[in-house]
């Protein structure tokens, strides 16, 4: 197997867990919290947040954090057709990818995968400087963004751009 499906495969596998997991709150799970104050200290962090948004705006991001995994997928779909990258998947999901390729543009793929590029990049980034310091975030979320969510988020903006340049 290649670089790039390994990339993709990465990508789609991390973000479809994370949006399992957006849906999981969604519904009324607290785990890695015990109640709803410690889920929201733990992954939103902001000063007297008791509990996570609404679950119909939970499931509107688990559908954006899944959408954005499908993204590099359909991505590499389409470039499959024209180099050597294949993605080691059922012939199902390939048949949905070419579905999907079929109504999307080529173009409008490659716009989406500058933008979550930018987005990971920047949202991993950001973590480390003075500005963040500033937002005064809780614990724990605070020291699990810097050692977590922020590396997490730049491996996946590293790893779409990899993809956007292949």
């Amino acid at each position: 197997m290649s670089l790039s499906p390994s990339i993709v495969l990465f990508i789609f596998s991390s973000l479809t867990l994370t949006a399992g997991l957006h849906a999981y709150w969604a519904i009324g799970g607290k785990w890695p919290g015990r109640d709803d104050e410690t889920l929201a200290k733990m992954v939103i962090g902001t000063k007297g947040l008791t509990k996570l948004p609404k679950a119909s705006l939970t499931v509107v991001v688990a559908l954006l954090i899944f959408i954005a995994g499908l993204i590099p997928t359909l991505w590499a779909h389409a470039l499959s057709q024209t180099s050597s990258i294949t993605l080691p998947l059922p012939a199902t999901f390939l048949s949905i990818l070419e579905l999907i390729n079929s109504v999307i543009p080529v173009w409008l793929l490659k716009i989406a995968m500058i933008g979550l590029t930018l987005i990971f990049l920047s949202r991993g980034a950001v973590t480390y400087t003075p500005w963040a310091k500033r937002q005064n975030l809780e614990e724990p979320f605070r020291s699990l963004d810097k050692k977590y969510y922020a590396p997490f988020c730049l491996s996946l903006g590293t790893g779409f751009l990899i993809l956007l340049l292949s």
